[in-house]
């Protein structure tokens, strides 16, 4: 199982995030906001997208929303 030791904003709807294993890798959390959850749906204004902490060893927003860490590790972009 991974875990996110560090995560950081840097644009649209994406976040680099570095991993137990020491990897950095780039999620973009856009194709799933096409979910309209209550827990989601916030997470379109990216205000409060913005406003994730590291919680529970992943991402996690005021919305109590949050993303398992294996799922962030394997659907990254890969930006070769």
């Amino acid at each position: 199982m991974h875990f996110v030791k560090e995560a950081t904003y840097i644009w649209d709807y994406n976040i680099k995030i570095t991993f137990e294993d020491w990897k950095v890798k780039v999620f973009d959390m856009s194709p799933y906001l096409e979910n309209n959850s209550l827990t989601f749906r916030p997470l379109k204004q990216k205000d409060i997208f913005k406003m994730f902490k590291i919680k529970w060893n992943t991402i996690s927003w005021i919305t109590w929303a949050d993303i398992s860490p294996d799922f962030l590790y394997e659907k990254w972009i890969n930006k070769k």
